[in-house]
């Protein structure tokens, strides 16, 4: 068996070692031989017979300025290393860690057709469970299957319809977990400091951990112990010439010893990563920190921004223990320019000084640790995945249709090219040089910034729901996109219609003489579905659906400054946007969807929607096997005998056909192999705050 692996990151390292050890051991038990070649650190390197391509060590890289300085070697690896998998025609490719130079040597891969027998797993894969979600397409399009490390990362990628080993997790089962109890850890004035392996980590961290023990020194009256365990790969005497004995601060160097000196000590100033689950699986409350080069801080905040103000928790323990602001996080964090040696030396301070705030952190060590149930196996957690990649191996899991959301320079342009004209006309507008008619009867629109995609027709329908409930003579007013000869009114409008009935609807493109219509028959209340760039006509409340897609992703017609336009604005879909975009965070909610159909029968899906990615992670993450996916033009479709079609070779693969409401109603006749996919709101207290600002 050959197998190219590549662990870029020194934490990576032991893992990758581990599992390909016990790979070799199972395929050697069976009459076999391995061969493996690729990138790794000293614990890889070590394997008999591993050909090394590139030591982890030089990739070590964190933060945009520092990865784009060293970006001509990254280039050049990334093609020495796809040249090296073309020649060895491995039958297994492993890659652990450092996601974006793995997704650019595999895109290589599968774009050169190189390997193209080879079982492809990513693992350890980010965290897109936190933030930059988008990557999980990206992961199932590059990859076969995932191993992860964390007991919710297999239901997560599962309900992704991504295939996923989760066996334990190594690092924890190596810890020395009858953890030394309170009568037998260090005093309180004697800590492990952890500031990491990376060039850049070390080169950020180490200049404020002196000034920072000193401050906590002289905060609490006592002379400070520092323990320092020495990671592999890392020059102990570099760190010993930048950590000096004072009078107020000993540093004692323990070479590879992070578990003992973490079983050791009950406080920890841990540099943020895979160590600072580690602290408080042994029982060492961490002060999370972590600093990177000043330009890259600020490149990343001006990102966080860009994505919608997202800003969750970094730290492990945080994120496993489900806090979703930083500002909430149970163990302290401080980021970039927050890592001061004020700052840290007072969190370490106030954690030696205040024994509740110990016993509070206390119990949220053991929270964590119960989240593995570290006792429950009897063999390895890297022999348990051995197995199961290789007999991924023997049987690949069955590849699962994917839809591309990447981002394209064309669509970007457009975004940009329609945006500002629409700027422009607003501006025109703000000058009195662009009239408004504004109806006598009370209205909402309901809008986007995005052409198509973005969930307004729900929220339409929602607010046409209430205002019936409410018994007032209702109107929705549609210009009645996707209308044809067959289909006069158009798909949404006909969707509207049939799942509120008794709602009156006006179609037409002049929404001016809609309105007048409407004030002559006494409709008490109008609901526009669209409407946000059009002008000509001004309604009482105005309703915006934002979701987290791109400019480069989807076009978009006006930037986001015009949300200030808005009276209300609803998150639809993602989970990168956040009311900083709003301004006042009083006029944000966040749409919440359900759909508890059970499962039943795989799928064929097809959808003609602005929209079909979300549509799809939607599902598949709820459980819906999505053997196929039809797609077609937002508000086109299908003849209909190409429809029948489609639902009988659905039957002969033992599926359905399964099609969202504004698909289903271009088709009235169909009936037979058909699953109609209905998901509804289910939060309301925004529409509370709509009808309570318009009537």
């Amino acid at each position: 068996m050959r197998i190219f692996v590549s662990a870029a990151e020194i934490s990576s390292d032991i893992h990758a070692a581990k599992i390909l050890s016990s790979i070799s051991s199972i395929v050697e038990s069976r009459g076999q031989s391995v061969e493996w070649c690729g990138i790794g650190g000293p614990e890889v390197r070590s394997l008999p017979g591993f050909q090394v391509l590139e030591s982890a060590e030089n990739l070590r890289a964190m933060g945009i300025v520092e990865v784009l300085a060293k970006y001509s070697f990254f280039k050049k690896l990334i093609d020495r290393a796809a040249s090296r998998i073309a020649e060895f025609n491995p039958d297994l490719i492993l890659t652990f860690d450092y996601p974006d130079f793995h997704f650019r040597l595999m895109q290589k891969v599968l774009d050169e057709k190189l390997a193209p027998n080879a079982l492809r797993v990513c693992g350890i894969p980010p965290k897109v469970w936190v933030w930059r979600s988008k990557r999980v397409e990206k992961i199932r399009t590059l990859y076969h299957g995932v191993w992860v490390i964390f007991p919710f990362e297999k239901s997560f990628y599962r309900g992704h319809s991504i295939p996923a080993i989760y066996e334990g997790n190594p690092l924890l089962e190596d810890l020395p977990l009858r953890e030394a109890t309170l009568s037998t850890k260090k005093p309180l004035e004697t800590i492990t400091v952890m500031p990491g392996s990376r060039d850049g980590e070390l080169k950020s961290h180490l200049p404020v951990i002196p000034e920072t023990l000193r401050l906590f020194s002289e905060k609490i009256g006592k002379p400070v112990t520092a323990q320092v365990p020495v990671p592999a790969g890392v020059d102990e005497a570099f760190l010993r010439s930048r950590l000096v004995d004072t009078d107020r601060v000993k540093y004692r160097f323990m070479p590879g010893e992070s578990a003992q000196s973490l079983s050791e000590t009950r406080i920890g100033l841990i540099k943020s990563g895979t160590s600072t689950l580690e602290s408080v699986v042994l029982g060492c409350i961490p002060v999370i920190f972590y600093r990177m080069n000043p330009l890259s801080e600020w490149v990343l905040r001006v990102m966080i921004v860009w994505l919608g103000g997202y800003l969750g928790p970094v730290g492990l323990p945080n994120i496993l223990l489900g806090v979703k602001n930083r500002k909430d996080s149970h163990f302290p964090e401080l980021l970039g320019p927050e890592a001061k040696p004020e700052a840290l030396s007072s969190w370490l301070a106030r954690i030696h000084g205040d024994l509740q705030l110990r016993e509070k952190l206390k119990l949220q060590c053991e929270e964590t640790k119960a989240l593995f149930q570290l006792d429950q196996y009897s063999t390895t957690a890297a022999d348990r995945t051995a197995h199961r990649i290789l007999d991924w191996v023997a049987s690949p899991p069955p590849p699962v249709p994917v839809l591309s959301t990447n981002e394209k320079p064309h669509i970007a342009l457009v975004s940009f090219l329609w945006s500002s004209i629409n700027w422009f006309r607003r501006r025109l507008h703000g000058l009195g040089l662009l009239r408004s008619q504004e109806s006598r009867i009370p209205s909402i629109l309901v809008g986007n910034l995005q052409a198509g995609g973005a969930g307004k027709t729900p929220i339409v329908i929602a607010l046409a729901e209430e205002a019936m409930l409410r018994g007032l003579k209702t109107a929705v007013i549609s210009r009645g996109y996707g209308s044809s000869e067959t289909n006069p009114l158009g798909d949404e409008p006909l969707e509207i219609t049939s799942m509120v009935p008794g709602v009156f609807l006006f179609v037409d493109a002049d929404r001016v003489k809609s309105i007048r219509k409407a004030e002559e028959q006494g409709f008490e209340l109008l609901i526009f579905d669209d409407g946000f760039q059009n002008l000509k006509f001004k309604t009482k409340t105005t309703v915006l659906a934002v979701t987290d897609r791109s400019r480069a992703q989807v076009p978009y017609r006006d930037f986001d400054s015009e949300i200030r336009h808005a009276d209300w604005v609803l998150g639809t879909k993602g989970v990168t946007f956040r009311d900083v975009f709003v301004g006042d965070h009083r006029k944000f909610f966040r749409i919440e969807w359900s759909w508890d159909e059970p499962t039943g029968q795989p799928v064929w899906l097809y959808c003609g929607i602005g929209d079909p990615a979300e549509l799809v992670a939607f599902y598949r993450a709820r459980g819906l096997q999505i053997r196929k996916i039809i797609t077609v033009e937002d508000h086109g479709a299908l003849s209909l005998s190409a429809v029948k079609k489609l639902m009988e070779d659905a039957a002969h693969d033992q599926c359905v056909l399964a099609m969202t409401p504004k698909d289903r109603v271009k088709f009235p006749t169909l009936e037979g192999n058909l699953k109609v996919l209905h998901r509804t709101i289910r939060n309301r207290d925004w529409i509370d705050a709509v009808f309570k600002s318009t009537l």
